[in-house]
């Protein structure tokens, strides 16, 4: 008798624990989304901050707090330890995407500046004067185009630029400062294309050649109209 009620109990409490660990796994479950949706709502924050606030915010740690406040209202030490395990998971990998996510905004920020810098130098390169470090007009030139390929290179190497991009820059310099030079003195213009003219793509060169034709057309059209005026 004694022995047939023993093996009852013991298996009403074998029941008893599986319907508590189904319970625990159950629960953990529901945390385990819980937890991905905190720390996503933090990732989401992140994705439509600036680089500045991505600098000086903690993201993930109200969401750490807010778990944490979770877990510790949880009696049953099983569960307890089941959601610590699952909060980490979690965590990880918000802290994760948060790397992911500085690193992509510092690369942008770091191009939209080198865009800027590129346009800083045609700028100067378009004003460029003879100076005593660069004595004369193709030496002016010539500075700011080291500048600018030589700034490139670094971005390149740093991984803010691929080589495509690169590439595709350094040949804006070419154009553009021919492009403003043709607007604002076409002789100088004309300088500028024949000292670079290796450095400058094909059909770059040619746009460039027939817009520089068609200026120096007008030009002569115009100066020998004000001849005609003055006399």
């Amino acid at each position: 008798m004694a022995e047939t009620f023993g093996q009852v109990y013991q298996t009403a409490m074998s029941e008893i624990e599986q319907s508590r660990q189904a319970e625990r796994v159950s629960e953990g479950l529901r945390a385990k989304v819980e937890f991905n949706e905190i720390y996503g709502q933090a990732v989401e924050r992140m994705k439509t901050s600036s680089l500045d606030e991505l600098r000086s915010t903690n993201f993930l740690e109200d969401a750490e707090a807010q778990i944490r406040e979770r877990i510790g209202n949880v009696r049953d030490p099983e569960l307890r330890s089941m959601m610590v395990r699952e909060a980490g998971v979690a965590k990880a990998h918000a802290a994760e995407q948060h790397r992911a996510i500085y690193y992509r905004k510092s690369i942008e920020d770091q191009q939209a500046t080198s865009l800027k810098n590129t346009q800083r130098i045609v700028s100067n390169a378009i004003s460029a004067v003879p100076t005593p470090q660069a004595p004369s007009q193709a030496d002016a030139w010539k500075q700011f185009e080291d500048e600018h390929l030589r700034t490139l290179a670094v971005l390149r190497m740093t991984g803010v630029w691929t080589a495509e991009q690169e590439y595709a820059l350094a040949k804006r310099f070419y154009r553009e400062t021919a492009e403003g030079l043709i607007a604002q003195d076409p002789k100088k213009a004309e300088a500028f294309i024949n000292q670079f003219k290796d450095s400058i793509e094909g059909d770059d060169y040619r746009k460039m050649k027939a817009l520089l034709d068609q200026k120096l057309k007008e030009k002569k059209s115009f100066d020998a109209y004000a001849a005609l005026h003055k006399e």
